[in-house]
C-alpha cells in the first residue's frame, strides 16, 4: 500500500509540473514542484497535436544563484547554474556556448537572473528541473521585461499578445552579438521592452532586439566519401554483423542507421511512444522523430544538425549519434559496412 502511494504521489507531482509548463508565458515563473519518488528517465514535454502545439513555449524561472559548476564532456564544456527563487523551489540551468545573454552583467553567485527554456522541448524528470536555458538575462532591470516569439508583418507576435513598433533607436542584433539588418519578419526574436501602451494588444518600443539562430548545428561530415556511404549493405555492432534494415545516405550527405537494430545489438532497451513521437534508449537517452534533439543522462541537449526520422516504420538516426550520444569510440563506414564499436577509436 505504502510503494502504491508513492508511485501516485510522484505521477501526481509530474502532471503537475507538467501543467505548469505548457501553461507559463515566457514572463511568467513556472511552478517546480518535487518528485517524491525516482522515475525512469522520460520527456515531460510531450510534442502536442499539430493543431494544438503553439509556435513557441517559452517559460522562464527568476531567482537567485546558489551554485555554479563547470561541466566537461567529449571537448564541449558548459554550467549547471542552480537557481533558488523566493518560495524555495529549484531550478538547474544547462547554460551551453548558445545561451543568449541579454544583459552584460556577469553570472555569479548571488546575482539576480532569469532563465528561459522551451518547454516544447524532452527534459530529463529529475528535481531540480534541469532544462536548457536559450536565454539568460543577469541582474535585469526591474523595468525591463522579456518576450520571445515570432512577428509577423505587422510586427505582431504569432500569440498576439505584443506589437512592436520599431524606432531609429532600437538595437537589432544576431545571437552572436554582431549587426542584424535583414528582414525580422517570421523570424524568432527576443525582445527586450520598457513600456507598453495599455491597447489591445499592448504596443511598445523595443529597447533591443536579438535574433536567434535557427540554423542547425552543421552535421559532422562523413570521413569517406559519398560513394563508398551509399553502398552500404551491412551493419557490424562490436564485430559482429546484425540483422539490421539497409542504412541510407540521406539528401544533405549524412549516413542514416536504424536505432532500435543497433541499441539493441549494444544492449540497450528501446522504448517507443506512438502518439508523441518518443523515444527512449535504456534509461538515460531520449530524443523525438522529427526534432534535433537529444538528450543522455544530465548531460545537456544535445544538436547534432540531424534530426531522427521514420523510414518504414523504422526510427533512424545519423551515425554519428552513436559517438557524440551514446559516446562509442567508433561509428564509421568502411568496406560497404557500418562499422559501431567501443574498442580503440580508429583514426
Amino acid at each position: 500500500m505504502n510503494k502504491a502511494k508513492r508511485v501516485l504521489t510522484a505521477m501526481l507531482s509530474a502532471t503537475v509540473l507538467m501543467t505548469s509548463s505548457a501553461g507559463a508565458l515566457a514572463q511568467g515563473v513556472v511552478e517546480v514542484m518535487p518528485i517524491s519518488a525516482p522515475l525512469e528517465v522520460v520527456p515531460i514535454s510531450a510534442p502536442l497535436p499539430a493543431e494544438e502545439m503553439p509556435e513557441y513555449n517559452y517559460v522562464s524561472f527568476s531567482g537567485i544563484v546558489q551554485e555554479m559548476n563547470l561541466v566537461d564532456w567529449q571537448d564541449t564544456s558548459w554550467q549547471l547554474v542552480l537557481v533558488s527563487n523566493e518560495e524555495g523551489q529549484l531550478v538547474n540551468f544547462v547554460v551551453a556556448e548558445d545561451t543568449i545573454f541579454v544583459t552584460d552583467s556577469e553570472l555569479v553567485k548571488g546575482a539576480r537572473v532569469t532563465g528561459f527554456y522551451d518547454a516544447n522541448l524532452p527534459i530529463i524528470m529529475i528535481y531540480p528541473l534541469q532544462p536548457k536555458a536559450a536565454v539568460m538575462a543577469v541582474e535585469l532591470p526591474e523595468i525591463q521585461s522579456i518576450k520571445i516569439d515570432r512577428f509577423d508583418r505587422e510586427m505582431l507576435s504569432f500569440d498576439g499578445e505584443l506589437k512592436l513598433n520599431l524606432a531609429e533607436e532600437t538595437e537589432v542584433v544576431a545571437a552572436d552579438g554582431g549587426n542584424f539588418a535583414d528582414s525580422l519578419v517570421d523570424r524568432k526574436l527576443v525582445v527586450v521592452y520598457s513600456f507598453t501602451t495599455k491597447s489591445i494588444p499592448p504596443q511598445t518600443i523595443p529597447d533591443r532586439i536579438i535574433v536567434m539562430n535557427e540554423v542547425a548545428v552543421p552535421a559532422e561530415p562523413v570521413e569517406q566519401d559519398e560513394s563508398e556511404a551509399s553502398h552500404v549493405t551491412e551493419v557490424v555492432v562490436e564485430n559482429v554483423r546484425i540483422d539490421a534494415p539497409v542504412p541510407y545516405v540521406s539528401e544533405d550527405g549524412i549516413v542514416m542507421v536504424p536505432l532500435r537494430a543497433v541499441a539493441e545489438a549494444l544492449g540497450y532497451t528501446v522504448g517507443w511512444d506512438e502518439k508523441t513521437g518518443n523515444v527512449t534508449v535504456g534509461i538515460a537517452m531520449t530524443l523525438t522523430v522529427g526534432r534535433d534533439y537529444y538528450t543522455f543522462a544530465k548531460m545537456a541537449p544535445i544538436e547534432l544538425g540531424t534530426a531522427p526520422v521514420i523510414v518504414d516504420g523504422r526510427t533512424f538516426v545519423p551515425l554519428h549519434f552513436f559517438r557524440d550520444v551514446m559516446g562509442l569510440n567508433n561509428a564509421y563506414v568502411l568496406e560497404g559496412q557500418v562499422v559501431i564499436a567501443n574498442a580503440e577509436t580508429m583514426n
